[in-house]
């Protein structure tokens, strides 16, 4: 099979031979509520798979990297309509009610309207309830929403639920709600009064392009060569190379440590004196941490990703291994928290991280970043690094409205 995956990466010449914490809040404005849960910011791949007779992946890897990120928000909106019965009978087909604008909040919100339609010329019995995006700076907006219509009596007489990707404007509802005959049914109305519940689950995202690039290939290995090479990886019968790494010893060849890795094949060049003994001592990496970078440059795979994102993308970086750079940059996007950001973006800076750097930034301009100057990451940024800091503090001035 085939697959194109959209990632990227900024390696740095190697001139030697050598966790979004969750929170949830209610805002309540009439009867609008405001749920918001777990707004997380990942990087999406985009993946295209195609049939092939080969048992391998092969994969374009593209240098440019496509970043979402992604907020999830509820609402709940209670729309009260009085004198229905008597607008049912003047108006005519297209005519519509509109809801006020759902919820009031920043600028970042994105906002709906209830649509109520007395009918369509493809369905003149039946009324029509329809929710509608307004206009937003989002660039995806997939909702999950709730419609139905009540009476007085808090009896739900007809309901609706659907799933879509939203754009503005547009109406996303049923246009056959429930046939017109029952609200003018004074038995189910008798106050003339019809409510309508609204309840919807949205998750909103951000498309940004980082850096322009070009394709390179990529091939992954069929599952029966990973265990192999992952047995390989275990056993250290048939090494070349022993690698000491504090206390503990690991036994690799390299041919594979060299063909995988730029650094490795310059060590273990002719003219190094690690190419002559068949030994090399590794005093900047935990075993731990190399143990993973060595089943990646064998396999492919990484066992403790989400563990140890900071120091294999550290490792990645110094053995110029881009793919897996690539894997513990989206680890360490999607793991943004408070607790974390501010150690983030110094961890980016160091490396001229163009894209982690500006994921967290979008971060700290948001207000997922209240409270952040308390942490220990920020007093550490303060401390050590105070240009940088003021970066952060002019990115969160920047969110401030004018007076």
């Amino acid at each position: 099979m085939s697959v194109i995956l959209r990632s990227s990466d900024s390696s740095r010449f190697v001139k030697s031979a050598r966790k979004c914490s969750t929170r949830s809040e209610n805002v309540s404005v009439g009867s609008i509520v405001v749920a918001s849960y777990g707004k997380e910011r990942r990087r999406r791949r985009v993946v295209s798979v195609m049939a092939s007779s080969s048992s391998e992946i092969i994969a374009n890897v593209f240098t440019d990297e496509t970043v979402t990120y992604q907020e999830k928000n509820e609402y709940n909106f209670t729309w009260t309509i009085t004198n229905l019965q008597a607008w049912l009978t003047v108006a005519s087909t297209n005519s519509a009610i509109l809801s006020s604008v759902f919820p009031t909040g920043g600028s970042n919100v994105i906002t709906w309207r209830l649509k109520f339609v007395h009918s369509y010329p493809h369905s003149p019995s039946y009324c029509s309830l329809l929710l509608v995006l307004q206009p937003h700076i989002w660039h995806i907006v997939k909702a999950k929403y709730e419609l139905s219509m009540i009476n007085s009596k808090n009896v739900i007489i007809a309901s609706f639920s659907g799933e879509a990707s939203c754009s503005s404007n547009k109406d996303y509802g049923s246009s056959l709600f429930i046939i017109r005959e029952k609200l003018l049914d004074k038995t189910l109305f008798p106050d003339d009064m019809l409510k309508v519940g609204c309840k919807i689950t949205a998750t909103v995202g951000f498309l940004q392009k980082v850096h322009p690039g070009t394709v390179q290939k990529w091939q992954f290995p069929s599952s029966e060569l990973i265990e192999g090479l992952s047995s390989l990886l275990e056993s250290d019968k048939y090494g070349d190379v022993t690698i000491t790494v504090a206390d503990q010893k690991f036994t690799a060849y390299k041919g594979i440590l060299a063909t995988r890795s730029p650094v490795f094949a310059a060590m273990f060049s002719v003219d190094m004196q690690e190419s002559a003994q068949n030994a090399v001592t590794i005093s900047d990496t935990e075993p731990a941490v190399f143990g993973e970078l060595l089943r990646y440059i064998y396999t492919g795979q990484v066992n403790e990703l989400s563990a140890m994102a900071f120091q294999l993308y550290a490792a990645a970086d110094k053995y110029e291994l881009i793919s897996l750079k690539t894997l513990c940059r989206e680890a360490i996007m999607s793991g943004l928290t408070l607790k974390n950001v501010a150690e983030t973006f110094k961890f980016a800076d160091v490396y001229s991280d163009d894209g982690l750097k500006t994921c967290a930034i979008k971060f700290l301009s948001s207000d997922r970043a209240v409270g952040v100057t308390e942490t220990a990451g920020w007093k550490d940024l303060a401390a050590t690094n105070l240009p940088l800091a003021w970066q952060v503090i002019e990115a969160m001035a920047a969110k401030l409205p004018s007076s």
